[in-house]
């Protein structure tokens, strides 16, 4: 593991808190919430959904699909480096490379939460959760998995233990603070002259039953985005987080 510290040249490609909803209803009040939004939050996008769905017909399978249906409006910035989504069920900001700082951030999207809160009036928020995907561009070349992640894939013994690329995804749980986390690891394979990509994604969250405006929701992701920052450190050996000081 990798000592847990402020890395000045973090690989973070996006950031986001996310919130879940019941109870939200009117779409209109969520394109309400996109035309308050003002600079720098200045172009405007439709969400829409699309549903399959199959049925029997004299022994044959037979699809079906729905037209597309907007469920909300997404808002980025001039830059490209915050976005924020007001959906039917939910709520999530975003803010992509380059990463500021997690204050920064979780004051932002209390500020647009509360704008969300008052115009779309969800019921409940029935789940929280932080969420960090880490893009590292790192020289691979006739180095070990095990030098660069704590627990790297592994090849029986008696098979070539050269890995061009993998996926991995765990879910685990956390007792001490009632939350889980997806930790997805995966690796590309470059393209010709360039470095190895390796994502490390940490998506911890917690299902609830919270009020909207209940500030225990804003101390439980402070406690996620702890418990990220384990997870993250955890699964990195100590000369990789060198490589982003």
């Amino acid at each position: 593991m990798a000592r847990k510290r402020h890395l000045k040249n973090a690989p973070i490609k996006e950031a986001l808190i996310d919130l879940r909803v019941s109870g939200v209803q009117e779409l209109s009040s969520l394109q309400r919430c996109s035309q308050q939004l003002t600079t720098p939050y200045d172009k405007r996008l439709k969400l829409h959904r699309q549903e399959f769905g199959f049925s029997m017909n004299a022994g044959n399978v037979v699809s079906h699909q729905a037209a597309p249906s907007v469920f909300g409006y997404r808002v980025d910035s001039d830059d490209g480096t915050q976005v924020v989504q007001f959906r039917l069920d939910g709520f999530t900001f975003s803010r992509l490379s380059p990463y500021q700082t997690w204050e920064s951030m979780r004051d932002e999207a209390r500020r647009l939460w509360k704008l969300y809160e008052s115009c779309a009036s969800p019921a409940m928020v029935t789940r929280i959760a932080v969420r960090y995907i880490n893009v590292m561009q790192l020289p691979l070349a006739g180095r070990e998995l095990k030098e660069v992640l704590t627990m790297p894939p592994m090849l029986p013994e008696a098979l070539p233990h050269s890995i061009a690329s993998f996926l991995t995804r765990i879910v685990f749980a956390d007792p001490l603070v009632e939350a889980s986390v997806i930790l997805t690891q995966a690796l590309e394979s470059p393209a010709s002259g360039q470095k190895t990509s390796l994502t490390i994604d940490v998506d911890a969250f917690k299902d609830c039953e919270r009020g909207p405006a209940d500030d225990s929701i804003w101390a439980d992701l402070e406690s996620l985005r702890a418990l990220k920052n384990e997870v993250f450190f955890e699964s990195i050996t100590e000369e990789t987080a060198r490589h982003f000081e």
